[in-house]
């Protein structure tokens, strides 16, 4: 696990329990990896080089505007979506005390 990865899953973390939204965000973060998981060309599209970075962070909100907290939304668009995130960021906040 990045470093990087890290800082990014422990800054999803307080934003969830900031807003008391710990269970949803891991609950919406899983939905989506199992998702890219089942649609590997999903995450080859938002990964061309064809796309603008414009184009891709239209791509995800058009996809998953009214499907994710916003929080979620916007660190997947802010980060252009590089095929690690989803990944590396889950991988930590699973193993956080959510429910603490």
């Amino acid at each position: 696990m990045s470093q990087v990865a890290s800082v990014y899953a422990q800054g999803l973390y307080s934003l969830a329990r900031e807003e008391q939204q710990e269970k949803t965000f891991l609950q919406q973060l899983e939905v989506l990896r199992e998702a890219f998981s089942q649609e590997p060309d999903f995450l080859r599209l938002l990964s061309s080089h064809n796309l603008t970075k414009q184009e891709r962070c239209q791509v995800l909100e058009d996809s998953f505007r009214d499907r994710v907290h916003p929080y979620i939304l916007n660190f997947m668009i802010a980060k252009s979506f590089p095929n690690w995130i989803m990944g590396a960021v889950l991988f930590p906040m699973r193993h956080m005390r959510w429910l603490a």
